[in-house]
Formats: structure tokens, C-alpha cells, sequence
């Protein structure tokens, strides 16, 4: 797998890293599909990763049917934000679900939001004005920086080390 993106819940995405160091996994999408490796977080990300198959070499006529037998009401593209953990905002806005999961995963270090950015391929303007729009505050107003090392408003049942500055 090396120089392949492989797709990993968010939920086991740092025990990952930690097993198998180098590799690239990627925690904010349902599915990566990268060169000829096909990759999926688990759950219900499993059927939509079926469907794009059946999309694929079928139709999309037959993936609908795929779906809908499974009580799925449309196909979710790769790209779609994994569901989160226990964090205490709640977006629905795509890209700021992204964002959101990119920060719970770096609670213990947190990046610069420049750094979330470029991690994404977004533009800090991008993610602020989102952040405005939807959740009425600034994106530094509830992730921690340096000078403000705990942030209230974001928080994860697995990460200890947070939770004893709240």
C-alpha cells in the first residue's frame, strides 16, 4: 500500500497510524477509491461503496435499486464526511464536517487553521466564512490554539487529556 490513500474510521483512525506508520489514511470521506485500491470507514459506508461499484459497471439505475432495497434513499459520493464522534457542534455543511472531524483528530496538537486548510485544499476564508455562516462564531473561536490551549466547544470521549482541562 505504499503511496495509496486507504480510507479509515474516524474512531480507529490515531490506533491505525500508530500501527502501521507511513501509511496515508484518510478519516473525513466514506470511501477512497485510489488507482486500483477501494477502501471504505465500515458501517453504512460499505453500501455506498457497493453502489458506486454497481454504478460503475451496471448503471445507475441498478445501484438505485441496490440502495433502496437496503433503505438507503440515494448514494453518498466518497467524498462525503464521515459521521462523527461525540462532538458537542453539530454542522451540516460538508466542508465544515470535514473540518470538524480534521480537528477532533488533532485535539492533543492542534493545527493552525492555515494548516487545516491546506490539508483539506481549502482556503482559510473558505472555512471561516463557513464557520460564520453556519455556527455564527469564528473558526479559532472554538478550536484550541496555543494561546488557548482548551476549547469548550469541541470535545471527544477518547481523548482524556482534553477533557481534564474543561
Amino acid at each position: 500500500m505504499d503511496g495509496d490513500r486507504c480510507c479509515v474510521s474516524w474512531f480507529h483512525n490515531s490506533d491505525f497510524l500508530r500501527l502501521f506508520d507511513g501509511l496515508q489514511a484518510v478519516s473525513d470521506q466514506i470511501f477512497v477509491v485510489d488507482r486500483d485500491r477501494l477502501t471504505c470507514s465500515g458501517g453504512a459506508s460499505t453500501a455506498h461503496l457497493a453502489a458506486f461499484l454497481v454504478d460503475r459497471h451496471l448503471g445507475k439505475a441498478l445501484a438505485a435499486k441496490s440502495l433502496r432495497i437496503m433503505m438507503f434513499n440515494e448514494a453518498a459520493k466518497g467524498e462525503t464526511a464521515q459521521p462523527t464522534g461525540s462532538l458537542e457542534i453539530v454542522v451540516r455543511d460538508e466542508i465544515l464536517k470535514r473540518v470538524v472531524l480534521l480537528m477532533q483528530h488533532h485535539l492533543d496538537v492542534p493545527l493552525t487553521i492555515d494548516q487545516i486548510a491546506g490539508k483539506l485544499d481549502l482556503s482559510k476564508r473558505l472555512i471561516e466564512r463557513r464557520f460564520r455562516s453556519e455556527l455564527r462564531t469564528s473558526a479559532s473561536n472554538i478550536y484550541p490554539n496555543p494561546s488557548r490551549p482548551c476549547a469548550p466547544s469541541i470535545s471527544t470521549e477518547r481523548n482524556n487529556d482534553f477533557h481534564d482541562c474543561l
